[in-house]
């Protein structure tokens, strides 16, 4: 298949993270790092069939130009376009993408955005139990990666298509690859928001919840401050299977996929390495990954998930910050 160059640059355009590395998908539906730049052959053999890729998310400056909802198990593809239509209520046009399980939904950026920002902002439309990415607000390696779309999934031998909901079915938006990458041409990319996520997490602590679903301009009434004195009295009153839960999808033994991907091969953990449990010591070490050998307390799970010092966070918790 020829591939018109303003449509191929386009495709880079949508669907390429980093630039500098990407990730190889085995027959096994497993991913490994290629250990070297993105090239346009690389891109072109993918559309082809003749190798498939992931690509990380976050770029080398923390930024990222889209945001994919995962998901993975059945309904799953009603609920994404459940909130891709609470998406173009507020003017955020999105995508589906069906999947060899169910569906990604996909936001594209008319300008890179910071991970963080781009988490606090749709983060909250992600329906619940589903994956989304970015995974991480941050990250000092490669943090997660997706399939590249329109390749041949390895596991199963098919392509996947852009869809469109009819009466609850998945209706390909175009009949052929060539013309799927013209559709393409045409969507919209949304601008992201500016605001400082510091400045808006200190605002959810001072004066109230951030309406994140909405314009995140209206305030809620202003929280009463945290009545706990100590760090570890806070990490005992705290249901950490509760809590945790809300970030990670914890199955009836309390695993997950751990949400601290720079730790894991290919920046992504899909073993479900992650365990929550009942603290021996109220208070104390609730959670462990087995892959990267460390644990810690509610208090430590959200001082590396959000990227915080332990002085910041705990000035936020004892401001009434909600999690």
């Amino acid at each position: 298949m020829v591939i018109a160059p303003s449509l191929y640059a386009r495709f880079a355009a949508l669907f390429v993270g980093r630039s500098d590395d990407y990730a190889l998908q085995g027959a096994n539906g497993l991913y490994r790092r290629a250990g070297r730049p993105l090239t346009h052959d690389v891109l072109y053999a993918h559309l082809q069939g003749d190798c498939t890729i992931g690509t990380y998310v976050i770029n080398t400056h923390g930024s990222c130009t889209f945001a994919v909802m995962d998901a993975d198990k059945p309904g799953g593809l009603q609920l994404l376009g459940q909130a891709q239509q609470a998406l173009a209520a507020d003017g955020i046009p999105s995508y589906l993408e069906q999947s060899h399980r169910e569906g990604h939904l996909w936001v594209f950026f008319q300008q890179p955005a910071p991970a963080a920002t781009v988490r606090w902002w749709l983060r909250p439309y992600c329906p619940e139990g589903m994956e989304f990415f970015p995974k991480q607000d941050q990250t000092d390696g490669y943090g997660s990666l997706i399939r590249v779309p329109l390749g041949i999934h390895q596991l199963t031998g098919r392509r996947y298509p852009f869809i469109t909901l009819e009466q609850g079915r998945p209706v390909p938006v175009a009949p052929t690859l060539h013309d799927m990458l013209h559709w393409l041409w045409h969507v919209s990319q949304v601008e992201a928001p500016t605001f400082d996520v510091t400045a808006a997490r200190s605002q959810r602590s001072t004066h109230g919840a951030v309406n994140q679903k909405r314009s995140m301009t209206k305030n809620d009434a202003p929280r009463p401050s945290s009545p706990h004195t100590m760090i570890a009295d806070w990490c005992a009153s705290q249901d950490s299977f509760v809590l945790i839960g809300h970030y990670v999808e914890l199955n009836q033994r309390g695993m997950g996929h751990c949400p601290f991907g720079a730790h894991h091969d290919h920046g992504q953990d899909r073993r479900r390495s992650f365990k929550v449990f009942h603290p021996t010591t109220p208070g104390g070490m609730c959670w462990y990954c087995y892959a990267w050998g460390k644990g810690g307390s509610v208090f430590d799970f959200f001082r590396l998930y959000y990227g915080l010092d332990a002085r910041d966070l705990w000035a936020r918790i004892r401001a009434g910050a909600q999690f």
